[in-house]
């Protein structure tokens, strides 16, 4: 990131500089998100057709993953 934040710097003017890191931050965010998703896609129709059984607990097992992280981060 101080590597993008020098080059953006050199731009020649303040706007440039600002699209430049703004790129940056949706590429450096979007990447791991698309993975994730696919991942996270993969697996629930894996659970489908392997365990249907287990669906609605894993279900529930997310929901309550989700709100405890959004508990421990806005802690911090």
């Amino acid at each position: 990131m101080g590597a993008m934040l020098l080059y953006s710097l050199k731009m020649p003017s303040i706007v440039w500089g600002g699209i430049m890191m703004a790129l940056f931050g949706i590429g450096t965010a979007f990447s791991p998100f698309v993975i994730i998703c696919v991942l996270a896609g993969w697996f629930s129709k894996k659970i489908k057709a392997v365990a249907p059984q287990y669906r609605m607990m894993f279900q529930r097992l997310s929901g309550l993953i989700l709100i405890l992280l959004g508990g421990s981060s806005a802690m911090f």
